[in-house]
């Protein structure tokens, strides 16, 4: 996982609302803190299980023996999940990028 270590010398930048902007060696991004996102979990019980589904992230889902364990599972599913698309995301640029957020 990439970390603040590894970018080098930071500079804040701005924060504007649940956006932070953060410059690293040069390279501007935005951070949006992913505790305030909302997203929706389909769940329902099947059998002794409960199972369920993030709806706006294909792939992440779970399932638990209580509803509590599932939406749990389905938290640390969903933010493993996003920072992985992020890492790839940022390798695949590899340099000269600028990250800008996005809302719907």
């Amino acid at each position: 996982m990439i970390g603040p270590s590894d970018l080098g010398p930071s500079v804040r930048v701005g924060v504007y609302g649940r956006l932070e902007r953060i410059a690293w060696s040069g390279v501007v991004y935005w951070d949006l803190d992913m505790a305030e996102s909302a997203y929706t979990a389909l769940v329902k019980q099947a059998g002794g299980w409960w199972i369920g589904w993030v709806q706006e992230v294909p792939g992440v889902n779970a399932q638990e023996r209580t509803k509590e364990e599932l939406l749990v599972s389905l938290r640390q599913a969903l933010h493993e999940a996003i920072e992985f698309n992020r890492q790839e995301a940022r390798k695949a640029a590899d340099s000269d990028y600028v990250e800008e957020p996005l809302a719907l």
